[in-house]
C-alpha cells in the first residue's frame, strides 16, 4: 500500500478535499501546501523558505503523508518521494464552478483559511491576482505544467489521472481496500 501520495490538479479540482479524505481513510498525515505557502495578508513564502516548510512537514510524517497542491517549486522535492500521484483532471467548467461555490461560501461564512487569510470581494474581483481570473486564465497552462513535470521529473510513482467522480470514487475505494489488513485463509 502506498503511503506517500501527491495530489495535483487545477484550482477547484478537489485536491484538498481528496487529500483530507485519503489521509483520514488511510491514517496518514495531510500536508496542504497552500497552508505552508500563504503567509498573513496572502504574502507568499519565499521559495527557499517554502521548500524548508515542505521538508519539515514531510520529515514530521515518517509513516506516510498525503500532500496536495500545485506549487512547481515543490514538485522536484515531492514527486521523487511519492509512491502515488493522483492527477485530478475535471473539465474546466466543473473545476471553475467548484471554485466559485467554494470561494463564495468561504467569503459569506468569513472562514479563515491559513494564517488569518480570508477570501473577500476585493481579492475575488478587484485584486490583480484574483482567484476567479486565475481559474479562467490558468486552467490549460496548469494542466500542461503538471503533465510536463510528470514526464520531466524522475519518479517511480504510479500516476492515476482522474477525470470523473466515478473514477475518483473507484480510486478512493481501491486505496481504502488496499490499506485494510488481509485476513488471509482460514
Amino acid at each position: 500500500m502506498s503511503c506517500r501520495i501527491v495530489i495535483y490538479g487545477v484550482t477547484g479540482s478537489g485536491k484538498t478535499s481528496l487529500g483530507r479524505r485519503l489521509a483520514e481513510a488511510l491514517g496518514l498525515h495531510h500536508i496542504e501546501l497552500d497552508a505552508l505557502y500563504h503567509g498573513p495578508n496572502w504574502t507568499p513564502t519565499p521559495p527557499e523558505d517554502f521548500l524548508a516548510k515542505v521538508r519539515d512537514a514531510i520529515d514530521a510524517c515518517p509513516n506516510g503523508w498525503v500532500a496536495d497542491g500545485n506549487y512547481g517549486v515543490a514538485r522536484g522535492l515531492l514527486l521523487p518521494l511519492a509512491d502515488t500521484v493522483v492527477w485530478l483532471r475535471p473539465p474546466w467548467r466543473v473545476s471553475y464552478l467548484r471554485m466559485l461555490r467554494r470561494t463564495f461560501g468561504r467569503m459569506l461564512r468569513g472562514k479563515e483559511l491559513w494564517n488569518g487569510n480570508k477570501e473577500t470581494l476585493r481579492n475575488m474581483f478587484l485584486d490583480r491576482e484574483s482567484l476567479l481570473l486565475w481559474g479562467i486564465q490558468q486552467h490549460g497552462p496548469s494542466q500542461e505544467r503538471i503533465g510536463a513535470a510528470l514526464q520531466a521529473i524522475e519518479h517511480r510513482a504510479e500516476v492515476f489521472e482522474v477525470r470523473t467522480p466515478r473514477e475518483l470514487e473507484a480510486l478512493v475505494s481501491r486505496f481504502v481496500s488496499e490499506s485494510q489488513p488481509s485476513l488471509g485463509p482460514r
